[in-house]
């Protein structure tokens, strides 16, 4: 009886163990993952700032870059631009006029 007892408690110790380093395991995973969202979110935010440093550079006539594709992504960020000012005034109306009723 006493060997069947220190078995169970052997497979006990043998599954707590497993789990323990189960979690571990899942905890160093998911810290490593959530470094990465982070590094990934900085990279995202520095390549934002570069590109409306360089954009606006251009703008104001200190940067000259010929290639084409410039061209079209400033006027697809000029439209864009003007698209989310338009939702914005529609909001700040659609706001107003809820004040009003």
């Amino acid at each position: 009886m006493q060997d069947q007892n220190q078995n169970l408690i052997n497979r006990v110790n043998g599954f707590i163990h497993l789990c323990q380093s189960e979690i571990k395991r899942t905890t160093a995973i998911g810290m490593k993952m959530f470094s990465a969202t982070k590094v990934t979110s900085d990279l995202n935010e520095c390549y934002r700032l570069l590109g409306k440093h360089t954009l606006d550079s251009v703008k104001r006539g200190e940067l000259e870059w010929r290639d084409p594709k410039l061209k079209i992504l400033m006027t697809q960020i000029l439209e864009l631009e003007d698209m989310l000012e338009r939702h914005e005034n529609e909001v700040l109306g659609l706001k107003d006029r809820d004040k009003l009723s």
